[in-house]
C-alpha cells in the first residue's frame, strides 16, 4: 500500500462546518444499489452496496452546468432555451461537451484521492448539471483531509431528512388561469410545463395520471415525444410499461434499479395536489371530484425518500431534474437551514440559475420541534417557502345530536372529519354520547387508562327484557357503549390519539370524537373522528346530558369551513440565516385537510385520502408556479416567485389560535392566481447575486432583490434597493406607501415612477432606525398602487430590529 498523499491547498480554501456533519448520528443500514445502465443525460451509481453511514457529497470548485459562465477556454457557456426564460439547453452539443469536461475532471480527481488513501475509494453517484460532486464512501478521517484537497469546494457527510385536493385550486384562484382571465387572455391548464416532484415515489395506477383526462378527454402532450419516457420508464428498467404522456418519468434515486413506485402515500398525494388530472374519487363513502392546481401539466417522480429522505438522494433527484428540463420542482421535505453550505440547497440555487422554479415547505411541528416560532425550514432566498393553511371546505361525516329532549336546530348536520385509514363505513345511530372525565386537561385526556365503563350507558330496568309488542327485535337494554367525547390538544399532547382511543375503548366506548380547536389530522382509526371545539360547545350547549345521544352518517359531505386560518402546525419565523434576517416563510397556501392521491398498497390504485401539513401547502404553490410560468413564459423564476408574492391576498388571515398573523407566520399572504395572473411590476435576481448574499463571505441577504424586506440590525439611518420590471403593455404609474411604521420611518426614492413595457426603476427605501422601538422587530409592509383599476395592488412585508 502506498504511502498516505498529503494535499497541498492555497489559504484561500475555505472550511465547511465538516466537524459538525461527521458528527452527526445516522441511522444503521446499508443502501443497495442495482445497476444502472448509463445512458445519456442520466446520472450514474455503483452497483456496490454503499452503508448510508459512510457516504459524502464532495462539491469540486469547477462551476456546474447550471452555473457555467463560459470561462473556460475551448468551452463556451451553454446556451439559453428561446421558449423559456433562463433556462438552459441541456441537450446542446457546448452543454454536452462541458459536462463531459466535468466528468473527466471528476475522474482526475478520483484517481488522485485513490493514490492519495492508496485505495480505490468508491464512487456511488456523480452529478454534474445542478452540482459539480461526487458522491464517496468515505471513513471521517478520509473525509476531513479532503477539505483540504485544492479542487474541494465542500464535503457534506450524508444526512437524513424528513417528509415535511378538492377545494385547494379553486380557493387560490386557479380557474382564474385555466379559462384565461389573464392580463394577455391566455387560458392554461399548464399545457407544455414540467413538474418534477422529490418525494417518496408515485402510485403509478392512479386516475389523476393517466394520458386522457377521465372527466375531461384531454390528451396529455409528452414534450419528449410520445412513447419517449425516463429514468426506470426506459426499456429494461423496472418500470417500464408505467409512463404515459402524462406521467414521463419515474426515478428511485434513493436505490436506483428499484420500482419508484410510492409505498407511502407521501409523493403520490403531494404529486397530484400540484398537477394531478380532473377526476372523481371516492373517500369516505362518498364521491368528490378533485384536481391538481396545474392538471395538464406533465409529471416527474423522483423516489428520494423511501423512508426518511438521504441528502444524496436528495440532491442528485435536483441535478437529475435539470437534466431532464424540468420547469418546476416541489420539495415537501425538511432543511434548508444553511443555504450556502447544505448541498440539496446548493443544488437548488444552481437549478433555480437553470431556469427552474423550486417549491419547498416550510416545515411542521413534532415531537422533535414542538414550538413554531422560530424554526421555519428552508432559508434559502432562490426557494419558494410555503406555509400552511385552511381553505374554505371542510370534508367530512355528518353529526346528529339526540336525547330525550328534542336537540336545537343547531346541533344537527354538524362535520366531524373521520381518522386514520380505515374509516368507519357503518352508520352509528343514537348511540350514547359521554363526555370524558377529564375533558378539562386536553393534553392529557385519555392519555392513561379509564376506570372500567367510564364510556357505557345503563338502559332499561337491570336484568329485564322489554318487548314494545310491535318489532320483531328486543329494545335494547343494559349497558350500551357509547361514543366517548375527549379532548386532545393539537399543540400541546402528551400522547397519541391512537393511545386515547384504545383507553377509550377499554372504558365501553364504541367510538371516540376528539375536540380541539380545529379539525386534528387524526392517526386514531375506524370509529374515530375529530370536532371543532365551536361545534361541541354548540352540542353541549343543547344537549340534555343524561340521555344524549350521537348518530353519525358516514357518506362523507362538503361543508363550508373558514379559510385563510394559519395552521397552528406551521412552522414559522424569525429565524436568522448567517446571523441575518430574512422574511420565511415567504407565502401560504392550503395544506390543512387536502384530499388527494395514496399509495396503491394503503388505499388501493384509485385511492385517496385527507392529509394535512405543509407538505401538502407546497405542492399548491408548485402548482400555482406551473401555470404562471404557462401563462408567462418569458418570466424567470424569480420574476415568478416575485409575482405570486407581491400579489399574494394579505387581508382576512388571523392565526388558527386566534392571534394576529404576522409576516413571520405567513410571509406575503396567501396565494392569489387571481392577481398573479394580472400583475404589472415582477422582480428578478441572478445567480451570482444570489451567491455572492452568503453572509460568511460577508455578503448582505437583505441586498436581494427579494419581494420582501428584512434587517435585524438597523442602526442609523439604513438604505434597501429594489428593482421593478413592468410586464404588461402600456404607461402605469405606481405609488409607493408603508402600512404599520411610524410616520417618515419609511420613505421612498422615487416615490412616484411611471413605467411602459419591460422598463425598470430602482426604488431606493430608506430607514430611519431613531423612529423604531429597540430590541423588537417592528412589522410593516411596503405597497404599491397602481392608477389603474385592471392590475392588482401589490405589496411586500419589511421587518426591521433596531438593537
Amino acid at each position: 500500500m502506498t504511502a498516505p498523499h498529503t494535499f497541498a491547498f492555497s489559504a484561500a480554501v475555505k472550511l465547511t462546518p465538516l466537524a459538525a456533519a461527521i458528527s452527526l448520528a445516522l441511522s444503521p443500514g446499508d443502501l443497495p444499489a442495482a445497476p444502472l445502465d448509463k445512458e445519456p443525460g442520466t446520472q450514474t451509481m455503483s452497483a456496490t452496496e454503499a452503508p448510508l453511514s459512510d457516504l459524502y457529497i464532495v462539491q469540486l470548485r469547477d462551476k456546474p452546468l447550471a452555473t457555467y459562465d463560459g470561462s473556460l477556454a475551448g468551452f463556451p457557456a451553454p446556451a439559453r432555451l428561446a421558449t423559456r426564460a433562463g433556462k438552459i439547453d441541456v441537450n446542446a452539443p457546448v452543454a454536452l461537451d462541458y459536462v463531459d469536461h466535468l466528468r473527466s475532471e471528476q475522474g482526475e480527481f478520483l484517481a488522485d484521492i485513490n493514490a492519495g488513501f492508496g485505495r480505490d475509494v468508491e464512487q456511488i453517484r456523480s452529478m454534474q448539471h445542478a452540482l459539480n460532486a461526487v458522491v464517496l464512501r468515505l471513513s471521517e478521517a478520509e473525509a476531513a483531509s479532503l477539505v483540504m484537497h485544492p479542487d474541494v469546494l465542500a464535503v457534506e457527510r450524508e444526512t437524513f431528512l424528513e417528509l415535511d385536493t378538492y377545494r385547494g385550486p379553486e380557493f387560490i384562484g386557479a380557474p382564474t388561469i385555466w379559462e384565461g382571465v389573464t392580463a394577455n387572455g391566455t387560458n392554461t391548464r399548464g399545457e407544455g410545463i414540467v413538474v418534477g416532484i422529490i418525494d417518496s415515489g408515485i402510485n403509478w395506477e392512479s386516475p389523476a395520471y393517466a394520458a386522457v383526462g377521465p372527466i375531461t378527454g384531454h390528451v396529455h402532450v409528452n414534450p419528449n415525444g410520445s412513447g419517449n419516457y425516463l429514468g426506470q420508464c426506459q426499456a429494461g428498467q423496472v418500470d417500464n410499461g408505467r409512463c404515459n404522456d402524462k406521467l414521463i418519468g419515474i426515478y428511485n434515486m434513493a436505490v436506483p434499479g428499484t420500482t419508484g413506485t410510492d409505498t407511502d402515500g407521501h409523493g403520490s398525494h403531494t404529486s397530484s395536489t400540484t398537477a394531478g388530472n380532473v377526476w372523481d374519487a371516492t373517500f369516505a363513502n362518498g364521491t368528490f371530484q378533485i384536481s391538481g392546481v396545474a392538471p395538464h401539466a406533465n409529471v416527474i417522480s423522483y423516489l428520494a425518500c423511501p423512508s426518511s429522505c438521504p441528502t444524496s438522494a436528495t440532491t442528485a433527484a435536483v441535478n437529475q431534474a435539470v437534466i431532464d428540463g424540468v420547469d418546476v420542482i416541489n420539495y415537501s421535505i425538511s432543511g434548508g437551514a444553511s443555504p450556502w453550505i447544505e448541498s440539496t440547497s446548493t443544488a437548488f440555487r444552481n437549478a433555480h440559475a437553470a431556469g427552474v422554479y423550486i417549491s419547498a415547505s416550510a416545515g411542521n411541528t413534532s415531537t422533535g420541534t414542538p414550538d413554531p416560532q422560530g424554526n421555519v425550514n428552508h432559508l434559502e432566498p432562490w426557494v419558494h417557502t410555503v406555509a400552511a393553511s385552511t381553505h374554505d371546505g371542510v370534508l367530512a361525516m355528518v353529526f346528529d345530536l339526540g336525547g330525550d329532549t328534542p336537540p336545537p336546530g343547531n346541533t344537527q348536520g354538524l362535520p366531524v372529519k373521520p381518522g386514520g385509514l380505515p374509516i368507519a363505513t357503518v352508520n352509528i345511530d343514537n348511540a350514547p354520547l359521554i363526555k370524558s372525565p377529564s375533558f378539562d386537561d386536553g393534553s392529557n385526556d385519555g392519555c392513561s387508562a379509564y376506570p372500567a365503563n367510564t364510556f357505557t350507558r345503563q338502559v332499561g330496568p337491570v336484568g329485564s327484557l322489554q318487548i314494545d309488542g310491535f318489532e320483531d327485535d328486543p329494545v335494547q337494554v343494559g349497558l350500551l357503549g357509547a361514543i366517548a367525547v375527549l379532548h386532545l390538544d393539537g399543540s400541546a399532547s402528551n400522547c397519541a390519539s391512537g393511545t386515547r382511543r384504545a383507553n377509550a375503548l377499554a372504558a365501553g366506548a364504541i367510538g371516540v370524537i376528539f375536540v380541539d380547536v380545529g379539525f386534528l389530522n387524526l392517526g386514531a382509526n375506524e370509529t374515530s373522528w375529530s370536532m371543532r371545539r365551536s361545534d361541541w360547545d354548540t352540542v353541549e350547549a343543547g344537549w340534555d346530558e343524561p340521555s344524549a345521544t350521537a348518530s353519525i352518517d358516514v357518506t362523507s359531505q362538503l361543508f363550508d369551513g373558514t379559510g385563510d386560518l394559519l395552521a397552528n402546525f406551521s412552522l414559522r419565523g424569525p429565524r436568522l440565516v448567517g446571523g441575518q434576517g430574512i422574511v420565511k416563510p415567504d407565502i401560504t397556501a392550503p395544506g390543512v385537510d387536502i384530499l388527494a392521491v395514496g399509495a396503491a398498497g394503503n388505499v388501493g390504485a384509485n385511492g385517496v385520502y385527507l392529509n394535512s401539513g405543509t407538505s401538502m401547502s407546497s405542492p399548491h404553490n408548485a402548482g400555482a408556479a406551473a401555470l404562471l410560468t404557462a401563462l408567462y413564459p418569458d418570466l424567470t423564476p424569480s420574476e415568478i416567485k416575485s409575482a405570486a408574492m407581491l400579489s399574494a391576498r394579505n387581508t382576512g388571515a388571523v392565526n388558527q389560535d386566534g392571534t394576529t398573523i404576522r409576516p413571520w407566520d405567513y410571509g406575503s399572504g396567501m396565494v392569489d392566481l387571481e392577481a398573479a395572473a394580472n400583475v404589472g411590476l415582477v422582480m428578478d435576481e441572478t445567480a451570482a447575486n444570489y451567491l455572492a448574499a452568503n453572509p460568511a463571505a460577508a455578503g448582505d441577504v437583505s441586498s436581494l432583490n427579494l419581494a420582501s424586506i428584512a434587517d435585524n440590525a438597523v442602526t442609523g439611518t439604513e438604505q434597501y434597493t429594489r428593482t421593478f420590471r413592468r410586464i404588461r403593455t402600456g404607461e402605469v404609474t405606481y405609488t409607493m406607501g408603508s402600512v404599520d411604521y411610524p410616520p417618515g420611518a419609511i420613505t421612498f426614492s422615487p416615490s412616484v415612477f411611471t413605467l411602459d413595457q419591460d422598463e425598470e426603476q430602482v426604488v431606493t427605501v430608506t430607514v430611519d432606525s431613531s423612529l423604531l422601538s429597540s430590541g423588537v422587530w417592528t412589522l410593516g409592509t411596503i405597497t404599491i398602487t397602481p392608477d389603474t383599476g385592471d392590475e392588482p395592488d401589490l405589496h411586500m412585508p419589511i421587518t426591521m430590529m433596531r438593537p
